[in-house]
């Protein structure tokens, strides 16, 4: 009997294995008619410029906007310290420390980019570039973010018109709100031991 309760847990667990190996390899499989994208594979934004040289530029480009965005949300940061609030410096700090990391490994990813089109390795090139592009639009993100901690939220320019209607069948809330009354709570005296309890 013991020997068939082996039996079958390792057939269960042949079977486990099975299914996922199969699995596996059929997710890995695209079928017809899907795109990456809903492969679960994510498409660039925007396309690659196709030589390693072209890169090169529109990272340098990307590096020194970088660069200004650090700077505008540090600059926040030290107006949050001017005005001595120490929640919104706190949080700007940790913005503008994010911001100076995210420009510095840019630009060590730009060295390593400017190797990679000197020796046109366009596969090199082409993964710094998607990194450092991927870094600026974290440091524009980070600008958004440094916002929300000074409480300047994005928002649309213009006046704001709110309509409010009010259903006319719902009874008055004043009418409705009776609290019904409750006979004020017993006090007793505790006893003074508890072995004098009879």
């Amino acid at each position: 009997m013991r020997s068939a309760k082996k039996i079958s847990v390792l057939l269960l667990l042949g079977v486990a294995f099975a299914g996922t190996a199969a699995a596996q390899q059929a997710a890995t499989a695209q079928p017809a008619g899907k795109t990456d994208e809903q492969n679960g594979q994510i498409a660039l934004k925007k396309p690659v410029p196709a030589t390693p040289k072209d890169q090169l530029a529109e990272a340098q480009r990307l590096t020194d906007a970088m660069g200004t965005t650090s700077q505008r949300v540090c600059r926040t940061m030290w107006k949050a310290r001017e005005a001595r609030d120490v929640v919104k410096a706190i949080c700007a700090d940790d913005k503008c420390s994010q911001a100076d990391v995210a420009v510095r490994s840019a630009k060590d990813r730009l060295r390593t980019l400017k190797a990679a089109a000197d020796s046109n390795d366009s596969g090199g090139a082409k993964h710094e570039f998607v990194m450092i592009r991927t870094l600026a639009e974290r440091a524009d993100q980070l600008v958004s973010e440094v916002n929300q901690c000074i409480g300047e939220e994005a928002g649309f320019v213009g006046d704001t018109k709110v309509n409010a209607t009010v259903d006319s069948t719902m009874p008055d809330p004043i009418e409705v709100t009776q609290f019904p009354t409750t006979p004020p709570p017993v006090f007793t005296q505790p006893p003074a031991c508890t072995s004098c309890v009879d």
